[in-house]
């Protein structure tokens, strides 16, 4: 059974860590192997520090996916702002790469619906995603993002990779997928 919480400042270096191993997973061939190895492990740890210190924390909504107490599997993480075109912005879904295909993706992509649509009632959500991350894609093509914009851009590494933004219209619709789900 997969639980559920809310990130605090203390959790910072766990998402950090696991972030990192997502992207070592995900961003082979998009990113240079030496961003991966050299640079990363810092920035991300800089990244989540600067994110969940306490006078940021409010901006974002992160939850943390656990399969035992000290057992992090996964995370989200949501933009408490609110786009004028675009609607929400999921800006984080990171699994356990061993932990791929076993629904924690969708448990968390449907609490982040969940919780727009309670925030933002009516509002879209949307992300970004390389082109190139192809598991990622299908996985958002699954949960039913409609792919509407390309963009060509910078990647952490200071190359420039395509991004694909994912839409959902109804958020709510997204939600009746964890119900809908095996």
């Amino acid at each position: 059974m997969i639980t559920l919480l809310d990130a605090t400042t203390a959790d910072a270096g766990r998402i950090a860590e696991l972030h990192l191993v997502s992207w070592r997973a995900a961003y082979r061939g998009i990113v240079s192997d030496h961003f991966l190895e050299h640079v990363a492990p810092v920035n991300r740890r800089e990244t989540w520090r600067i994110r969940l210190a306490p006078e940021n924390i409010g901006e974002i909504r992160v939850r943390m996916a656990f399969a035992a107490p000290d057992d992090l599997v996964g995370f989200s993480c949501v933009s408490r702002m609110d786009d004028p075109l675009w609607g929400v912005n999921l800006d984080n879904l990171h699994v356990r790469p061993g932990m791929l295909g076993t629904g924690i993706g969708r448990l968390l992509m449907t609490e982040a619906a969940a919780w727009v649509a309670q925030q933002h009632p009516g509002r879209p959500l949307h992300l970004f995603v390389y082109e190139k991350n192809a598991r990622a894609r299908a996985f958002y093509e699954r949960m039913q993002g409609e792919l509407v914009e390309h963009t060509t851009g910078r990647s952490p590494d200071g190359g420039n990779a395509v991004t694909l933004r994912y839409l959902w219209h109804d958020v709510t619709a997204l939600v009746s997928l964890q119900r809908s789900a095996p």
